[in-house]
């Protein structure tokens, strides 16, 4: 007998409890981001008047404005991901049945065991509580 780490799939049933949480995680990132985007907006605009102002010459302003605009779409691009997240969530059925993680779990291997079952392993829990283990 040999003690090997196998991967155990975590699933989770929706409900509305589970969807609320999740919704409202994502809008407290999706606030946070929205401040992050003002206050970089705003220095940017800071930034590329005062370099301007102070002599810079049009293409280091241009190659400012790139770096700067660059930055801008990271954050966009951010905020597009938690809104497609937040849709998302907001389609789940509840009583439906989800895949949210993975953990790694200790399994006693032994010879004549059925290896393809170490695969099946699954923990379902429903608003954090161990509903089922498979596998």
């Amino acid at each position: 007998m040999i003690t090997i780490f196998r991967e155990i799939a975590l699933r989770q049933i929706v409900t509305k409890q589970s969807k609320d949480i999740s919704l409202g995680q994502l809008h407290d990132q999706l606030t946070e981001l929205m401040t992050e985007i003002d206050n970089f907006e705003s220095e940017k605009n800071k930034l590329l008047t005062g370099f301007a102002l102070r002599g810079g010459e049009g293409s280091q302003v241009d190659d400012l404005r790139k770096q700067l605009d660059g930055e801008s779409h990271r954050f966009f691009r951010r905020k597009d991901e938690l809104m497609r997240q937040i849709n998302e969530v907001q389609a789940l059925r509840e009583g439906e049945e989800i895949a949210v993680g993975s953990l790694e779990g200790p399994w006693e291997l032994k010879v004549g065991d059925d290896f393809t079952a170490l695969a099946g392993a699954q923990i379902v829990l429903k608003d954090g509580i161990v509903t089922a283990i498979r596998g």
